[in-house]
């Protein structure tokens, strides 16, 4: 859009974790949420300077789409994804980058979750957020042709 604004598209693949303790009247369930979804997103990022390895902040927001049962014999079903935080990216080739940031994500999720504990297999249905400090690393690629400009004299 502008040299220190970005706007795109992004699909990718999750699987959030999260144990818990559920009390049950006499008894506590051990319980391990597994979650796996396929975000998709938009996401903008504003550069902060115009060196070759480039500090950004950015934000997401985009739907998950949940997986079925096949996944550790949970069910999950669609959710909202929502992100912010700071990074650095480099230019390895021409539309080749490479990225590092850290981010707050925010995932809401809904499921059931089936649970082998001591107490025997129990089935709990869930809505939870996921709230997480995560770190990412990954390629980006520019799919754009990069636009010519004519210097007029």
């Amino acid at each position: 859009m502008t040299p220190k604004f970005t706007l795109g598209v992004g699909i990718g693949s999750q699987n959030i974790f999260s144990s818990l303790q559920v009390s049950g009247g006499a008894t506590s369930l051990d319980l391990t949420i597994t979650n796996g979804n396929t975000p998709v997103f938009v996401q903008s990022k504003y550069y902060l300077n115009k060196k070759r390895r480039r500090m950004y902040a950015h934000s997401r927001m985009g739907y998950t789409i949940g997986r079925g049962t096949e996944f550790n014999a949970s069910e999950s079903h669609d959710g909202f994804l929502a992100s912010y935080g700071i990074g650095f990216t480099k230019a390895t080739k021409r539309r080749l980058k490479t990225f590092f940031q850290i981010s707050q994500t925010h995932n809401f999720s809904s499921g059931t979750a089936l649970n082998n504990d001591l107490n025997g297999v129990s089935t709990i249905d869930y809505d939870i957020w996921f709230n997480r400090v995560t770190l990412s690393w990954g390629l980006e690629f520019n799919l754009a042709p990069k636009i010519k400009r004519t210097k007029y004299r």
